[in-house]
């Protein structure tokens, strides 16, 4: 079962109607995970029985999934460190993760991915690396501008110099969406902050740019957020060449 701390810090999260079917979906997902690091006693073929006989909107799902992977990575939070791997990884294999589990949301949300100039090799923690950006593109499905055609998100990254002999690469997830009040851009990265946009156009949690910016701090990398209200917004993040 979810231990007591999970218990609370979901209960600060979550706010949804139904509370019974997310208690049952979060049960399921948490010890799915939990299963994974062998701390339940719930087998994976019990998972899937009470996941299939569960009746639940797949949209509805999604969202609680995401809500439940951002519960678990912040009551975690104080031992990730045991989970943690900085190696050398390939930038669009990590990417090409991230998407694949976003597929659902972003083509629920009509929002068309477009990548280019991804052969990097970056240090970072390709699990921790997946999951912050799936986060951005959560936020891109969630802000896509209402009432119009196919929305986008442009992957892409480039190498900058920082410095006397000093480069890192920059990933840029950049979207056609809303925008972000300028009154806000500075705060996106607040713990529970979800500003004019979360109260206006989606259910919020204000955890996904906070987690983001918490583990990419882990992993030695920078993020940070540039937009225009009506354009757009784009995520950073910055990977120090850690051998020069």
């Amino acid at each position: 079962m979810i231990d007591r701390y999970a218990r609370q810090e979901m209960a600060h999260i979550f706010s949804l109607e139904n509370k019974y079917a997310v208690w049952q979906e979060i049960e399921v997902l948490a010890c799915e995970a939990q299963a994974e690091l062998g701390q339940c006693g719930i087998t994976k073929e019990d998972a899937a029985y009470i996941r299939e006989h569960a009746a639940f909107d797949r949209a509805e799902v999604d969202a609680i999934e995401g809500y439940v992977e951002q519960a678990l990575y912040y009551s975690r939070g104080t031992s990730l460190d045991r989970d943690f791997q900085v190696r050398e990884v390939k930038l669009a294999d990590v990417v090409h993760d991230a998407l694949r589990r976003k597929a659902r949301t972003l083509i629920g949300a009509r929002v068309v991915p477009e990548l280019g100039g991804l052969d990097f090799t970056v240090r970072a923690d390709p699990k921790w690396l997946s999951f912050v950006i799936g986060q951005v593109l959560v936020n891109s499905a969630k802000y896509r501008r209402p009432g119009e055609g196919e929305g986008h998100v442009r992957v892409f990254a480039e190498r900058r110099e920082t410095g006397l002999d000093a480069w890192e690469t920059v990933l840029s997830i950049e979207d056609d969406g809303v925008g972000i009040p300028a009154s806000d851009v500075g705060r996106v990265f607040d713990k529970g902050f979800t500003g004019e946009n979360g109260r206006r156009f989606a259910r919020s949690t204000g955890m996904g740019l906070y987690l983001v910016r918490q583990l990419c701090e882990k992993m030695g990398l920078t993020a940070w957020a540039s937009s225009e209200e009506g354009a757009g917004t784009t995520v950073c993040l910055g990977f120090p060449d850690m051998d020069r």
